[in-house]
């Protein structure tokens, strides 16, 4: 999704969309303060996230709050790669069988 992070930053970043959606889900304003408190991420740290995934399109800000970009998440790019997972845990059992074999 975002090449240029390490994987701590991306950690970060899916523990805080993560935290947005289950606001969204309870009808909750998803602010930078209730998304810092819920992740225990530093609120200086959460806002450059929330600057990144803003310029990457992956959130919108309405209001005070942010809100998931259903854009994002059913672009192309992104549905290749849950189809692509979705592929990799389908296949997994079949693959385990296999090893269960040879012990």
């Amino acid at each position: 999704m975002l090449p240029f992070m390490t994987t701590w930053e991306f950690f970060q970043v899916v523990m805080i969309m993560r935290a947005m959606y289950e606001m969204q889900e309870r009808g909750e304003e998803a602010r930078a303060i209730n998304l810092s408190r819920s992740t225990t991420i530093p609120l200086l740290m959460l806002e450059e996230r929330l600057k990144e995934l803003l310029a990457n399109k992956a959130i919108e800000q309405r209001g005070n709050g942010y809100v998931l970009a259903p854009e994002f998440f059913n672009s192309e790019f992104m549905l290749r790669g849950f189809r692509m997972r979705r592929l990799i845990i389908k296949t997994a059992p079949e693959g385990m069988e296999e090893s269960d074999e040879g012990s």
